[in-house]
């Protein structure tokens, strides 16, 4: 276990290809020419790079390009929670000059169909499956954004497999009753690869306060590269100066060992701003605690801002339980709705807040 911290300003290929070039052992372990890896960015849903709600496209290049001088043939793909037309894919990851490489294949991930794994704290009231390129790649490359979350509070590495789920089989998850068991649930994606993984994460340009999808773009100036989830979300939780007590990870996983971190480690000033409808980075202390206890009786609720709303039904398409029914405008059915906060990830328009209320 081991991770590698770096300072860049921008997204600068020659600068990121030095970074990755530097690591070249690391990265290509076990690797021979010719070999197909898949490659895993977060493209939540189509965004202008500015936004930070995506895996620059930049970054992505930049890697697979790497990757390519190495003599790899590469697969990069993701499940996006929005509809991405499959014509627009490659320009969102930046690899249209690659369209027609026979070396490199743009995809959605779910078009290889998929195979079951065991979970062991997966608490989904259905089985749970992964693609199946994985078994016919030799590593997986995962290549999140270093994002603030108004579920975990931050969404890294570990989160970012979240995205290899089916999306039919994200409501039986997204309905895991606490952060901490959905927390060990994602720990699980990790360890049921059956291929070894490596973490590249952009965290340049992140984002801070409503994340993953409603925040605020802002330079972190970082690059992680390491072969353990956990660690580079501690590492990124540190750079943002974010308490990782407050995260749900803390709670189901030992403290990792700074020693094992190499590079600069400086939190940031000030420090990245929380979602403001995370409890936990309201009060430290008491208010986490009563959070736990309180569980969801006391977690925010989605509400939608009628000025913004263009009511496009993206959000009831996407909600798991079908707490959403357009009349005309978006409104919850609050006895069935599991507090995922699918609805506010995905809204295109910001239109989807979340508020604390004293009821439910």
């Amino acid at each position: 276990m081991q991770a590698w911290t770096h300072r860049l300003d921008d997204y600068d290929e020659e600068r990121l290809n030095g970074v990755f070039a530097g690591h070249q052992e690391f990265l290509l372990q076990g690797l021979s020419p010719g070999d197909t890896v898949l490659v895993k960015p977060n493209i939540l849903q189509e965004a202008n790079p500015e936004r930070a709600l995506t895996t620059d496209p930049r970054f992505i290049h930049a890697f697979v390009r790497f990757l390519l001088a190495h003599d790899l043939r590469v697969i990069v793909g993701d499940i996006p929670g929005n509809y991405v037309p499959n014509e627009r894919l490659a320009a969102d990851f930046g690899l249209e000059e690659y369209a027609h490489d026979e070396r490199v294949t743009v995809c959605h991930l779910d078009q290889y169909g998929f195979r079951p794994v065991y979970l062991e704290h997966s608490k989904s009231p259905r089985p749970i499956t992964l693609p199946n390129v994985l078994w016919r790649s030799r590593a997986l490359f995962n290549l999140p954004k270093a994002k603030t979350h108004s579920l975990t509070l931050v969404t890294g590495a570990v989160k970012n497999l979240f995205g290899l789920t089916p999306k039919a089989e994200r409501a039986g998850l997204h309905m895991i009753p606490s952060g901490d068991e959905f927390a060990r649930c994602l720990l699980d994606l990790h360890a049921a690869l059956p291929v070894p993984e490596r973490i590249v994460l952009d965290g340049i340009l992140g984002m801070e306060g409503e994340g993953p999808s409603a925040g605020k773009p802002r330079h972190l100036r970082a690059v992680i590269i390491a072969d353990d989830p956990v660690l580079v979300d501690w590492a990124m939780c540190r750079m943002m100066a974010i308490d990782w007590q407050l995260t749900p990870l803390s709670r189901v996983v030992p403290v990792p060992d700074s020693k094992l971190v190499i590079g600069d480690l400086t939190p940031i000033q000030p420090p990245f701003r929380r979602p403001r409808s995370y409890l936990g980075g309201a009060a430290v202390g008491i208010a986490a605690t009563f959070q736990r206890l309180a569980g969801a009786s006391n977690r925010p609720l989605p509400m939608v801002d009628t000025s913004t709303c263009i009511r496009c039904g993206i959000c009831a398409e996407r909600c798991p339980t079908g707490a959403i029914k357009l009349l005309p405008y978006p409104q919850f059915d609050r006895s069935i709705c599991v507090l995922c906060y699918c609805c506010h990830e995905m809204c295109p328009q910001q239109a989807i807040v979340l508020r604390h209320t004293l009821h439910r």
